[in-house]
């Protein structure tokens, strides 16, 4: 079986899933807590405090579910907007292929790190570093089947170093 998409991430996808990844983790439970501290101190002290006083308790209730999407949503066009070219990825039996203009990677799979479901995105982790965002708009009706020969793959290479 064999997978080949050419696509071009947007802001969106990059939004997705960097705040995604913000609230698979631990910190997604510090930013609800410091949300709900914020707006409690709003509540019990907004009519005893000063005016600096009461615009600091508004940016710490919007700190989180305000600010920080918008800065996430400005890093995202920023990165999008780097990219200049199409990248092609080609799955198959012998490994994993990065595409991008005249640059070829071929990663084992041996040496291929995950495969994650994030919103409504397919993530392929060759290594700790590199992520490559497959939108189920490219992905389409495919993207499970995708999911399955990746796992199978992984696997597979992990069934034979450990013999």
């Amino acid at each position: 079986m064999e997978f080949r998409y050419t696509f071009r991430n947007t802001p969106r996808d990059y939004f997705l899933f960097y705040m995604s990844n913000i609230y698979h983790q631990w910190t997604a439970t510090v930013n609800i807590v410091f949300t709900v501290a914020a707006v409690i101190l709003a509540v019990t002290k907004f009519k005893e405090a000063g005016i600096l006083a009461r615009i600091l308790m508004i940016m710490l209730i919007l700190l989180f579910p305000v600010l920080q999407p918008l800065a996430v949503y400005g890093k995202s066009l920023r990165q999008a907007g780097s990219i200049k070219v199409d990248t092609t990825l080609n799955i198959s039996p012998s490994g994993f292929d990065i595409i991008v203009k005249d640059h070829r990677q071929h990663i084992l799979w041996k040496d291929f790190k995950a495969i994650l479901r994030r919103s409504s995105l397919t993530v392929l982790m060759p290594d700790e570093r590199h992520a490559y965002l497959l939108p189920d708009r490219i992905t389409g009706e495919r993207r499970e089947a995708l999911q399955k020969y990746v796992h199978e793959m992984i696997d597979r290479e992990q069934k034979g170093q450990d013999q």
